[in-house]
């Protein structure tokens, strides 16, 4: 009688989780891709859950269906002859979701008639800088780069610093002025943007999955001093059909270790306070009264500030900059630095003394801005939180789905 009881709970249990999004978490949305203007339906426009493997095309009658939905996400429509159509869930609801997607308005572009040569080498620009080039990256293979259009050009911005000294500055109109608080400087930038005429299709064979790429913008922006990429993009993963056990496994291991040391496991990592259990050791450089630079262990979490589950704000730091070391074995799986009768913390230079042999990544991290915030996940919500070395030559194949990241 007891164990009918139990299972008749545990079945209703499980009832409870089906029908009820809130106690399982995940959700199924539905909906219908419609034209703005006619209202008809769009068959065949792909319409997914943004850096995830979840996604559907539409049918005759526009409709779609999206399961295993987690909240907040972003859902993305795109359809070649249409804008791409984004919009931000944060609330469960189960109406069917009606979007209009509006079509692009017919421009003639300025046609660049250029070598194969020089276009070979705007793809391997292009590549290195949004597809990455580390090991991982260079397993990466770009399926239909005919669909890219390239622009090199220059450009003039007005630069503002901020000074304590008097400078002399000719406006508009020629005239003199001074400002005790700000320089004016004008600077000429070589720009190389990147555009798509349709999804970009990237084939990663070495994690087992296809991604489709919706590309809003790449900008490459060089200075005299030095060089910025800017690029705004939706993602979504298409995973190889299940072969074995022993190749599915073979690909987790790669995804594990493709993640690892990037910008993304960085900040999961920071999020979770479990840096040095995965490898890394941050170390800032201070200059003491005799002008000389000492080295310092930092807490990156001392200065965190969490809002809630899912987001929080690294306070304080803005104009900082701090090096990160990377600690990992022979076949590359990161090293448990925490462990306290291993690694002792009294100095930098003790520390190295006594692990000058181990095996290392050095990349660097700064802060623009008082207020930088990042989420559990390891995403980064502004441009805030900038990063050097080793780790921006990880780019599309450390951008792994969190279906495919074990919890370290």
């Amino acid at each position: 009688m007891k164990k009918r009881i139990i299972n008749t709970l545990k079945i209703l249990v499980f009832f409870l989780i089906c029908i009820n999004p809130s106690v399982s978490g995940q959700l199924t949305l539905s909906g219908v891709v419609q034209d703005d203007d006619s209202k008809n339906p769009i068959t065949d426009a792909t319409v997914y859950i943004n850096g995830t493997t979840i996604g559907s095309s539409t049918d005759v009658n526009g409709l779609f269906t999206l399961t295993g939905v987690i909240l907040p996400c972003k859902v993305v429509v795109s359809q070649i002859g249409y804008n791409l159509k984004t919009l931000l869930l944060t609330d469960y609801s189960s109406d069917k979701l009606i979007i209009l997607l509006k079509q692009k308005t017919i421009q003639l572009s300025e046609i660049e008639v250029t070598g194969k040569n020089t276009r070979a080498t705007n793809v391997a620009k292009f590549s290195c800088y949004f597809l990455g080039s580390d090991k991982w990256s260079y397993k990466t293979f770009l399926k239909n780069e005919q669909v890219l259009e390239f622009k090199n050009y220059s450009d003039t911005f007005i630069e503002k610093t901020d000074t304590a000294n008097y400078v002399i500055l000719k406006s508009e109109n020629n005239e003199i002025s001074q400002d005790e608080n700000t320089v004016l400087q004008t600077k000429i930038f070589d720009i190389f943007s990147v555009k798509a005429q349709a999804p970009i299709v990237v084939d990663f064979p070495a994690l087992g999955y296809k991604i489709s790429i919706d590309l809003v913008n790449f900008y490459l922006i060089k200075s005299p001093i030095n060089t910025i990429c800017k690029y705004l993009a939706y993602y979504y993963y298409q995973p190889y059909e299940f072969k074995s056990k022993t190749t599915e496994r073979k690909y987790q291991r790669n995804r594990q270790e493709a993640f690892y040391d990037s910008r993304k496991h960085f900040c999961r990592m920071l999020f979770h306070n479990k840096l040095k259990k995965n490898g890394y050791l941050v170390i800032s450089s201070i200059e003491d009264d005799y002008a000389s630079v000492q080295s310092q262990f930092t807490n990156l979490n001392d200065f965190i500030v969490y809002k809630n589950e899912n987001e929080a704000q690294i306070i304080g730091l803005k104009g900082k900059e701090f090096y990160i070391y990377s600690f990992y074995t022979r076949d590359n799986k990161p090293i448990d630095m925490s462990k306290p009768k291993e690694y002792k913390y009294v100095s930098v230079d003790e520390f190295w003394l006594a692990h000058y042999s181990a095996l290392t990544n050095k990349s660097i991290i700064s802060f623009a801005s008082d207020t930088c915030t990042i989420r559990s996940d390891g995403t980064i919500f502004d441009n805030n939180i900038m990063f050097g070395g080793k780790m921006i030559k990880k780019k599309i194949d450390a951008m792994i789905p969190d279906i495919y990241i074990k919890n370290e």
